[in-house]
């Protein structure tokens, strides 16, 4: 492959990349969202039957802690370390490829064509 085809390849898949991992962390917030809304909504239904401690109890772990926030980090440590080893794997896999003569000259022909 030549040099300006690996760039355009390179740039192509991690914009794909990219976009797939806002795409995950959206889904992610939006999950985390959903859930504390009918966790809280639950607690306002149910809390009614709970005793005081309970339900101060509840109310301040649903309503104080943002959940995603302490989820983001390691989803996003976890994304750039899965990032990393396909990076790894796709550079020996593109090292260890070896091009023919053959290979080259169809290359040629279809870039020429």
């Amino acid at each position: 492959m030549s040099t300006f085809n690996m760039i355009q390849k390179y740039r192509a898949k991690e914009s794909l990349k990219s976009t797939q991992y806002i795409v995950a962390l959206s889904s992610v917030q939006l999950i985390a969202q959903v859930l504390s809304s009918l966790s809280t909504n639950i607690l306002l239904t149910v809390g009614t039957y709970l005793n005081s401690y309970f339900n101060a109890m509840a109310a301040s772990l649903l309503y104080s802690m943002p959940y995603f926030c302490l989820a983001h980090p390691i989803f996003i440590i976890w994304m750039l370390r899965r990032t990393r080893i396909e990076r790894q794997k796709s550079i020996e896999k593109m090292r260890s490829q070896k091009e023919t003569q053959e290979d080259h000259i169809m290359r040629m022909n279809s870039v020429w064509a």
